[in-house]
C-alpha cells in the first residue's frame, strides 16, 4: 500500500484573524465532490453567507502550482465581501511569475472574502 501524506490546507480570512492550518486524509487526486464538501461550508461560514460560488485559482510556490479556492462573486458587485490581502498576494504571485507586464495590469484583481489554500495540487 502506498502511503499518501495528509493534505495540508489553511483557511485565510479577509480580516486580521490568523490563518488556521488543517489536514485531511485525501487521495492524491480527490474527487470534485470531496473538494466541494470541504471548501464550500468553510467559505460560507467564514464569509457569513448561506451560499457560495466556489472558484479555483492557482498559486505558485517552489515551482509548483497549488490550489486556492475563493468565492467567485465575493466582490463589490455581488456579495461585497472585504478584500483578502494575503490570499490576493498568493494569487498575484502566480500572475507576476508567469505573465507579461501588460497582461499583469489586466489580471491583478483582488480576492474577496475567505480563501481555502492547499499546499499541494488537489484540482485535476
Amino acid at each position: 500500500m502506498t502511503y499518501i501524506p495528509p493534505t495540508l490546507y489553511a483557511v485565510i480570512t479577509a480580516g486580521d484573524d490568523p490563518a488556521t492550518l488543517h489536514s485531511i486524509g485525501w487521495p492524491k487526486k480527490p474527487e470534485l465532490a470531496a473538494i466541494e464538501s470541504l471548501v464550500v461550508p468553510l467559505l460560507c461560514e467564514r464569509n457569513g453567507q448561506s451560499t457560495t460560488d466556489m472558484e479555483r485559482v492557482r498559486w505558485f510556490y517552489n515551482d509548483t502550482y497549488m490550489d486556492l479556492f475563493v468565492d467567485e462573486i465575493g466582490g463589490p458587485a455581488f456579495r461585497n465581501l472585504p478584500v483578502n490581502n494575503f490570499a490576493t498576494q498568493l494569487y498575484h504571485n502566480n500572475i507576476m511569475c508567469h505573465m507579461s507586464a501588460i497582461a499583469r495590469e489586466r489580471h491583478l484583481a483582488p480576492i474577496y472574502g475567505a480563501a481555502v489554500v492547499f499546499f499541494r495540487p488537489v484540482w485535476f
